[in-house]
């Protein structure tokens, strides 16, 4: 259960023989939200962020494309300051990916796609294309489907390959259902794109698939 930020404070201080000592502390995500939003000496916002905190099972709602007209009503300055740190940590993580060789980054590219996937409510197939370092060329949402499929056009995802230069793939799609279950559709699919862009001498260095706040590898799952 979140933890009330009016109740706790926010100095990250306490008293010693009568100094101030500065401690270690881990801010509760309420603290955070308080902070952001400015709220932090307003009991009743506090309360409001601390009964929706509450009720979610993680804080993708935060992202929700639909959040402004969820029962729990935030006021609208809530939600652009929120977009704005969102924006401001994606480019984040984009420009340390953009630097660096994504297999010693994992965490980074889960919560790449997280930002770029996590939000869609229709299924999206997207790939990020890389080179001989598996340094990032670009990202590219390919194909856009219905709430439970997308259809994919391998031969898209080769010519796209073959016009960026890339040597290898990350290949991904979301489950707007919320389901980890990966099907027998998307193991298909991707044991059939990784056996055709071998043949171009492409790597596919994972499929990962983003539902309900969480990113599911299948080479981690031992399906590729």
């Amino acid at each position: 259960m979140a933890e009330s930020a009016s109740t706790r404070g926010l100095s990250g201080q306490k008293s010693d023989g009568g100094l101030k000592v500065s401690q270690p502390i881990r801010y509760s995500e309420l603290d955070l939200l308080a902070l952001i939003l400015g709220v932090s000496n307003e009991p009743e916002s506090l309360d409001l962020l601390h009964a929706r905190l509450c009720r979610e099972p993680n804080l993708q709602w935060l992202r929700g494309d639909d959040a402004e007209s969820d029962a729990y009503c935030l006021p609208s300055i809530w939600w652009l300051r929120l977009r704005a740190c969102f924006e401001l940590v994606d480019r984040v993580i984009w420009e340390n990916l953009r630097r660096s060789d994504v297999m010693h980054a994992p965490s980074d590219v889960r919560q790449f796609l997280l930002g770029r996937l996590g939000r869609c409510k229709t299924e999206q197939f997207a790939v990020l294309y890389l080179d001989a370092a598996n340094r990032i060329l670009e990202f590219q949402i390919l194909f856009s489907g219905t709430v439970n499929s997308v259809k994919v056009y391998p031969r898209v995802v080769v010519q796209q390959a073959l016009a960026i230069n890339a040597s290898a793939l990350i290949i991904s799609h979301n489950h707007p259902s919320g389901s980890w279950q990966l099907s027998a559709a998307d193991i298909d699919l991707t044991q059939d794109l990784r056996e055709l862009v071998e043949k171009l001498d492409i790597r596919i260095l994972d499929h990962m698939v983003v539902a309900q706040g969480v990113v599911i590898s299948m080479v981690e799952q031992g399906l590729l």
